[in-house]
């Protein structure tokens, strides 16, 4: 298991920890809440998964890419995810290139906030 699978499920368990969490809270802060809590959990893990994918393919593949080739395979579908999005449904785009650039940050981000956590603290506990 590398680093950011690691890592990937550390938040997978603290994204299991925030949903199982939401039904106690819940009533306190309406349907509404826990629905929204629930969306943006499954988001995320989305997100997540795509930069675990692409760096797993590539490993598995047997292949030495950079960051900047794994980010580009990353970019389509974190623009899918972003358009599919509640947040963002039905909103037509007015500049491509800027919507690609803001893409690509944003996928560059969630790549280096993986790669932030050190390897050793992914390590999940039995």
């Amino acid at each position: 298991m590398t680093w950011l699978s690691k890592v990937g499920s550390v938040l997978a368990k603290l994204l299991g920890f925030v949903s199982g969490i939401t039904p106690l809270v819940g009533p306190a802060f309406g349907q509404q809440a826990q629905q929204a809590v629930a969306k943006a959990a499954s988001e995320l893990t989305n997100l997540r998964d795509v930069i675990v994918t692409v760096e797993t393919a590539f490993q598995a593949a047997g292949l030495q890419k950079s960051g900047p080739q794994k980010l580009k395979a990353a970019v389509p579908f974190f623009s899918k995810i972003i358009n599919q999005s509640e947040a963002f449904a039905g909103i037509k785009i007015a500049d491509q290139e800027k919507y690609t650039a803001a893409i690509t940050g944003i996928a560059s981000s969630f790549a280096d906030l993986l790669n932030s956590f050190h390897p050793d603290s992914a390590q999940t506990k039995e």
